[in-house]
């Protein structure tokens, strides 16, 4: 995962990571190094601490097909 912020969904309930993404591979044997932007589902975890915090957690696939983005 690359540099990301996490963005909240238009339902106002669900959470995503939006970053870039590397594949190391291609750029390595091809020399495109073009980063693609992913947007990750999220999800908040309370461990039970007892301290409060909250801990996040990506939820896998990284890849969601039912996240579309749109840029006007």
């Amino acid at each position: 995962f690359g540099h990301g912020t996490p963005v909240l969904g238009p339902d106002g309930r669900s959470w995503y990571y939006v970053h870039h993404r590397l594949q190391a591979d291609r750029c390595r044997t091809t020399g495109n190094c073009a980063r693609d932007v992913w947007v990750s589902p999220m999800a908040v975890e309370d461990r039970g601490d007892g301290r409060g915090d909250a801990w996040i957690r990506t939820r896998f696939p990284a890849e969601d097909p039912s996240v579309s983005v749109t840029v006007p």
